[in-house]
C-alpha cells in the first residue's frame, strides 16, 4: 500500500478528512512541490468549489461500491498536505482551502510548500 493511501485510510477511519472534496499529497521531507498537485486535480477542486462537479464512481471488478456518483456544487475544496512527524501515526496533515493554496502557488515565488507554511495557511487535521 502506498504511503499516501495509508495516510488517506487513517484520516478517513479517524474522521479527520475535511468536509467537501480534497486531494491528499505527502512527502518524506519538509516540503511538497506545488507540481505534486496535478493541474487537472486543481481544476476539479476549483470547479467543485466555484461551480458544479459531477463525479462518476467507476465500477471496478466485483468490488462493492457505495453508490454510482457524487455531485459537488459550491462545496468546500481542499489540498491536504502531509508531512513526517513524531505524532501518533508518524505524520501531520494540514487542510488548505483550494483558493488559499492556489494563491500561494501563484504568488509565493516558491516551487514548494513547507510544513511550516502549510501550518500557517491551513488547519491541522
Amino acid at each position: 500500500m502506498k504511503l499516501e493511501n495509508k495516510i488517506t485510510a487513517i484520516l478517513m477511519k479517524e474522521n479527520r478528512t475535511p468536509v467537501g472534496c480534497w486531494e491528499i499529497k505527502r512527502t518524506v521531507g519538509n516540503t511538497i512541490p506545488f507540481s505534486g498537485f496535478a493541474d487537472h486535480q486543481i481544476a476539479f477542486l476549483m470547479k467543485a468549489k466555484h461551480q458544479r462537479l459531477n463525479v462518476k464512481i467507476k465500477d471496478v471488478g466485483v468490488a462493492r461500491k457505495e453508490f454510482d456518483g457524487v455531485t459537488f456544487e459550491k462545496s468546500p475544496a481542499w489540498c491536504v498536505c502531509c508531512y513526517p512527524s513524531d505524532k501518533k501515526h508518524g505524520f501531520v496533515s494540514y487542510s488548505i482551502d483550494i483558493d488559499v493554496w492556489y494563491n500561494e502557488r501563484r504568488t509565493s515565488g516558491k516551487k514548494s510548500i513547507s510544513s511550516e507554511r502549510a501550518s500557517e495557511l491551513g488547519e491541522e487535521i
